[in-house]
């Protein structure tokens, strides 16, 4: 039989063990989150590069009808991957 300082410790050792395993959850989900993060932000700025080149190239022919050039900036815009606010 199990002295009562003996199953203290045991239950105390649980219950570290427990603690670990959930901070080790946690920063493997932090990591995961960092990462999903940083590569949105990328994303973005890919997007957002691929935004402002598509406007320069839509901003240089004036001289068509604009219904004409919105529709041609729109098939460059969805090709490079990103859509036009306006």
């Amino acid at each position: 039989m199990m002295s009562e300082r003996a199953l203290l410790k045991e239950r105390y050792q649980e219950v570290l063990d427990k603690q670990r395993q959930v901070e080790n959850q946690l920063q493997v989900q932090l990591k995961q989150l960092q990462q999903r993060r940083e590569e949105e932000m990328k994303n973005h700025q890919v997007s957002g590069t691929a935004l402002a080149l598509c406007h320069r190239r839509g901003g240089a022919g004036r001289l068509r009808p604009r219904a004409e050039q919105s529709s041609r900036q729109k098939r460059q815009c969805h090709a490079a991957g990103s859509f036009p606010s306006a």
